[in-house]
């Protein structure tokens, strides 16, 4: 499909490709949650603070080759670099829509390793509460 001479969209042996923001007025609905469709292999991600730990967080513009591939938002946005996320969680890495020789981060992929620093640092801070009661006593 194109609009203006340029290319918009188009239906690929994966599923379909869109040029240019995706804009949707309902909710985008994932593949699957539902536990009851899943093997799971296990529960938790070990030593989720320490894979944190290892991932930067940035603000950045497109550069000239993201440019000559395609990208045209030139706005600053903030994210992650898909080597770093590939180094601590592999799952949530894959190849980039804009050119198959460039990786991708599925940020929805990421949540879980958040969970679980969140959890850790719960568990963390109720160790601390308890001997700084221990020792108040």
């Amino acid at each position: 499909l194109y609009f203006g001479g340029a290319k918009k969209v188009e239906a690929t042996n994966t599923g379909v490709a869109v040029y240019g923001n995706l804009t949707a007025t309902g909710d985008i609905v994932p593949s699957y949650s539902d536990l009851r469709l899943k093997d799971v292999h296990s529960y938790g991600i070990e030593n989720p603070l320490e894979k944190i730990m290892n991932i930067r967080t940035f603000k950045y513009i497109p550069n000239e080759l993201a440019k000559s591939l395609g990208v045209v938002d030139n706005r600053v946005k903030v994210g992650l670099a898909a080597q770093d996320i590939q180094q601590v969680l592999p799952e949530a890495v894959g190849m980039a829509a804009i050119d198959d020789n460039y990786l991708s981060v599925s940020y929805e992929r990421v949540v879980p390793l958040l969970v679980d620093c969140v959890k850790e640092l719960k568990k963390e801070i109720m160790e601390y509460k308890k001997k700084d009661a221990e020792q108040s006593q």
